[in-house]
C-alpha cells in the first residue's frame, strides 16, 4: 500500500493519490487497485471504521443534483399543479403538488426540505418533501438562509458532524444544511448573525488545521461581546 500525497496536498483532477487496499473517500475514483482525484483540492487519509480512507476537500465546484440527496431549496413559483423550487444548481427543481394540507401551505419565498425523487441530467430534478429532524418540520419559515459553495459544505459538517455540533452547541442555533450548498440556521437573532460569519471564515479556510477550534472560539468571543454591550 502506498501513498503518493502529503496530508492536505494540493492535487489536481487525475492525479494518482494511492496504490493498494484502500478505501475511496470523496471526489476520488478507482481504477484497479489505483485511486486518482477527481477535482482540484487538498488530499487527506484518514482512519474511518478500521479503513484507511483517501478523499479530496474540493476547493471550488458547484452542486450537481443526485437522486436521494437531501437539499434545501426555496420556493420561486408555482405552475399549474407543481412549484418551482430555486436548488443552488444548474437546473430548477419540480416540486409535484399533492393531496393534503401541508401542500397548500407553501407559499413563494418559502424555504423547504426536500429529497431528490428523480433527476436525469438535462432535465429538471422532481423533489419531494421531507421532514427534517432538527426542526420536525417541512417548510422552515423562523431563520435565515444563507448559501455556501457546495464543495465547502464537507467542511462545514466536519467528520461525523463535528463542526456543525460545536456551532450549534456554542451558538445554541439549529442548523440545517442541504447537499446543495444552502445552509438554514434558526435561533436568537444576534447568534444567528454570528453562525453566519462562522460560516463565511469556514469558507475561506477550509483548506487550513485546527478550523474547528478556532470556530469555537470564535463564536464564544463574538457572542460574549454582545453580551457585555448590553450589559
Amino acid at each position: 500500500m502506498t501513498l503518493h500525497f502529503s496530508h492536505r496536498q494540493i492535487v489536481c483532477p487525475g492525479d494518482l493519490l494511492a496504490e493498494g487496499d484502500y478505501a475511496c473517500g470523496r471526489n476520488v475514483f478507482r481504477v484497479g487497485d489505483r485511486i486518482y482525484s477527481q477535482v482540484l483540492g487538498l488530499a487527506e487519509s484518514r482512519k474511518e471504521d478500521g479503513k484507511e480512507v483517501i478523499s479530496v476537500i474540493a476547493l471550488r465546484g458547484f452542486y450537481f443534483p443526485s437522486k436521494g440527496d437531501k437539499v434545501i431549496g426555496v420556493v420561486t413559483d408555482r405552475s399549474r399543479n407543481k412549484w418551482l423550487v430555486d436548488i443552488n444548481a444548474p437546473y430548477v427543481a419540480v416540486l409535484p403538488e399533492e393531496k393534503g394540507e401541508e401542500k397548500e401551505e407553501i407559499r413563494i419565498g418559502d424555504v423547504v426540505v426536500a429529497e431528490i425523487r428523480e433527476f436525469v441530467p438535462g432535465s429538471r430534478p422532481v423533489l419531494s418533501l421531507i421532514r427534517d429532524r432538527k426542526t420536525g418540520r417541512k417548510i422552515l419559515k423562523k431563520g435565515r438562509l444563507v448559501q455556501m459553495s457546495a464543495a465547502k459544505l464537507p467542511r462545514l459538517v466536519g467528520h461525523r458532524g463535528s463542526m456543525i455540533s460545536v456551532i450549534e452547541e456554542k451558538s445554541g442555533c439549529k442548523v440545517v444544511h442541504g447537499s446543495n450548498g444552502y445552509v438554514y440556521i434558526e435561533g436568537d437573532r444576534k447568534a444567528e448573525e454570528v453562525v453566519i460569519e462562522a460560516i463565511r471564515i469556514i469558507e475561506r479556510e477550509a483548506h487550513t488545521s485546527g478550523l474547528t477550534d478556532r470556530i469555537a472560539a470564535f463564536i464564544e468571543g463574538r457572542l460574549r461581546e454582545g453580551k457585555e454591550a448590553h450589559s
